[in-house]
């Protein structure tokens, strides 16, 4: 497999190639990273993948596809994105007894007709995205990711797909099979043992509880809330054409939103954010390749002894470290890797853990001292922008098809 690592400032983009086939995970930018150069150089890289993976839902992972240069592509095979997990009714009752930060019964939580689709963390993400302006009004409006497939869309005369992954699918890329190895399919009240269920992390009860405590005082960004409620769609169906909603209504909750103070959004997009982290796509490859998303520390440690078991060796050869190598839980201590890559700018460039991640590898690559870098046949290139000419840049990646 080859990897291209692009550096982003303290976001994501990566393509990864195999044998025909190359995929694009992420396409986002922040803090300053962006020239026109780079739009180009990331540009080429769209143009040549066959699909398009969002590891989670926050902007610095997929913004940058409003900025790429006005071209398209003929065809994207297919669109992936991680599931917002169902709250089986036990976990309902978990969140309704939570006091972690005040009862969320003050604003009763919806449960879908068979008790099990309830669709809380959606409206959760929904709320984000229209707070931090990182959605636009679409017509194709009511869930997380067919805002983002909107996105695709302008740049794509057509996409064949769109599927949501969870704990247990397997993505092909050319001779090569990814598990899945995070989100669950399900949050429950314990852990059920199985690979469609897993108990809800306490990070995201107290997250939810402190975003309805915020609620409870704010009348415009209730009415937001409830507008949201209406809409909101959980994120299962891999046909989004069905989404159909009234574009005037989608107005008014853009338009309450701009009533609510910057503080309140603040203090609401950091809830959230948190929530969204702690479902994001997590890949893995027999011996190849591990990637964590942006998952919180404690949702590590759940990942990991879920795929890989309590004890032992996780022996790969490229390893993109969670969070911009922000994120540490202790049982990384056992990934054993050739290649740690770290996406990451320079306001999060000194954070402490990043030190940690040159306990689990050979070799650390970061982009914020490497700039972009190509992994290939085990050989490394940094800087390869420096060098770009976009049509030579994209006949390479083509000609691997």
């Amino acid at each position: 497999m080859d990897i291209i690592v692009n550096s982003v400032g303290d976001a994501n983009c990566i393509l990864i190639k195999s044998d025909g086939e190359s995929m694009m995970i992420d396409c986002g930018v922040k803090n300053g990273c962006y020239a026109s150069i780079k739009e180009q150089f990331i540009g080429a890289q769209f143009l040549a993948a066959d699909y398009f993976l969002l590891s989670h839902y926050h902007d610095d992972h997929y913004d940058l596809l409003r900025k790429l240069p006005i071209c398209k592509k003929s065809v994207l095979k297919k669109f992936y994105y991680p599931i917002i997990p169902k709250l089986s009714s036990s976990s309902i009752t978990l969140l309704n007894n939570s006091t972690t930060v005040g009862s969320p019964t003050t604003l009763p939580i919806k449960i879908g007709k068979n008790k099990t689709n309830c669709c809380i963390l959606a409206q959760c993400i929904l709320l984000m995205q229209v707070l931090h302006n990182s959605v636009i009004p679409f017509k194709n409006f009511g869930s997380p990711a067919a805002n983002i497939l909107e996105l695709l869309r302008k740049r794509c005369d057509r996409i064949n797909g769109a599927e949501a992954l969870y704990m247990g699918k397997k993505i092909k890329l050319g001779s090569e099979e990814y598990e899945v190895i995070w989100p669950p399919r399900t949050f429950t009240y314990k852990d059920p043992g199985n690979t469609d269920g897993i108990a809800m992390p306490k990070e995201i009860v107290k997250n939810i509880n402190n975003i309805f405590e915020v609620l409870k005082n704010n009348d415009n960004l209730k009415k937001v809330w409830d507008k949201l409620g209406e809409y909101v769609k959980n994120d299962t169906k891999e046909n989004f054409d069905s989404i159909d909603n009234n574009v005037d209504e989608l107005k008014d909750i853009i338009d309450a939103a701009s009533k609510i103070q910057q503080e309140t959004k603040d203090l609401i997009v950091g809830y959230a954010k948190n929530i969204a982290n702690s479902i994001s796509i997590c890949l893995y490859r027999d011996n190849e390749f591990l990637f964590l998303g942006d998952l919180e520390n404690a949702e590590i440690k759940k990942c990991i002894e879920k795929k890989f078991g309590s004890s032992g060796e996780i022996k790969v050869n490229y390893f993109i470290a969670p969070h911009h190598g922000t994120h540490w839980n202790d049982e990384l201590k056992r990934v054993k890797a050739e290649n740690a890559l770290i996406s990451v700018g320079e306001s999060l460039y000194n954070r402490k853990k990043i030190l940690n991640y040159k306990m689990v590898c050979m070799h650390l690559f970061i982009t914020f001292n490497h700039g972009d870098y190509k992994c290939c046949n085990e050989a490394l290139v940094f800087n390869i922008m420096q060098n770009y000419n976009m049509l030579s840049f994209y006949n390479s990646v083509v000609s691997l098809k």
